[in-house]
């Protein structure tokens, strides 16, 4: 009698000889944290040894501050004696393109431009709340001068003594102001006596130096010189340079009767091409009938005149 299997029991028998693996546990080698790197304390004071800085946020500080510092007085210094604001502003975009040079010294371009925004934001925010028609021509005409000018009067300040004073005309202030002050009376007796032009010129000629004229300058006394009780002409040439132009000025004095009588004229030539005559000032007891022989007078007579705003 032959007996079937059951497959029911073989199919437990078969589970049951299933061997399950036990989870094998592989124990790695830990390492061991190394404690974090800080910056070395300072030395002793009587040891040796450096002290360094290894926090990035104040590497960072240090750089920041020092590019600023530095910006501030490149800037500073370009504005004042080379540039301007708009020529240095121009020229830092100009350098702000050379991507060949460091990225340290692109930001520390970035901060003198920066500076010299605010130096002419800061001017026209102020001036166009209080006075809604300026504009930011009037910006920059407040850097170069615009159409300013400043000339000399000279006239008797005390008994035997005459003093130069300065006196500003236009609406912006003048910056980079050199006046050179020519005695033509003293050259003329220096070339009689032998001596050449340009050594007659150098012995008499007062130069004077401002680096800033502000508007609304009136009667300035920049020197005094005596003049003599016998002398009746004095004859004198001032060059003006500043930031904006050249300025070419004649001044004749004449003795009339207790007092003095003065003629002048002054001549503008701006940076922008411009120029002319700008003013002309004739005492009514001065002799015209010298005018019309007096060369440099003449000479002024061919240029064209100019308008120029006082306020």
């Amino acid at each position: 009698m032959s007996v079937r299997p059951n497959r029911k029991f073989k199919g437990k028998a078969k589970a049951e000889r299933t061997v399950v693996q036990p989870d094998v546990l592989v124990e790695r080698e830990t390492v061991p944290e190394m404690p974090p790197i800080t910056s070395a304390a300072p030395p002793p004071s009587g040891g040796g040894g450096t002290w360094a800085v290894d926090s990035p946020l104040l590497q960072l500080a240090i750089g920041v501050g020092v590019e600023l510092v530095a910006g501030f007085w490149l800037s500073a210094y370009i504005q004042k004696f080379l540039l301007g604001n708009l020529g240095f502003l121009l020229l830092a975009i100009a350098f702000l393109k050379l991507d060949r040079l460091p990225k340290v010294s692109r930001r520390l371009r970035v901060t003198m431009i920066g500076v010299t925004y605010l130096s002419i934001a800061i001017p026209f925010c102020y001036q166009w709340a209080t006075d809604p028609n300026y504009s930011i021509t009037d910006v920059l005409n407040e850097q170069t001068g615009g159409d300013s000018y400043c000339y000399l009067l000279v006239a008797p300040s005390r008994p035997g003594t005459f003093a130069a004073y300065l006196l500003h005309s236009g609406r912006f202030p003048l910056s980079q102001v050199q006046i050179k002050f020519l005695d033509q009376d003293r050259v003329h007796e220096a070339e009689l006596r032998g001596e050449g032009l340009v050594e007659a010129i150098a012995s008499v000629q007062r130069v004077i130096n401002l680096p800033y004229v502000r508007h609304g300058t009136y009667i300035t006394t920049l020197f005094e010189f005596p003049v003599p009780a016998g002398v009746s002409s004095r004859s004198f040439k001032v060059f003006i340079d500043a930031r904006n132009g050249r300025f070419t000025q004649i001044v004749r004095l004449r003795r009339v009767n207790a007092g003095w009588a003065s003629a002048t004229r002054v001549a503008a030539s701006y940076f922008d091409k411009r120029k002319g005559l700008v003013r002309e000032e004739i005492s009514s007891m001065f002799p015209k009938d010298e005018l019309l022989a007096d060369k440099d007078w003449l000479e002024f007579s061919k240029l064209a005149k100019l308008n120029i705003e006082s306020h």
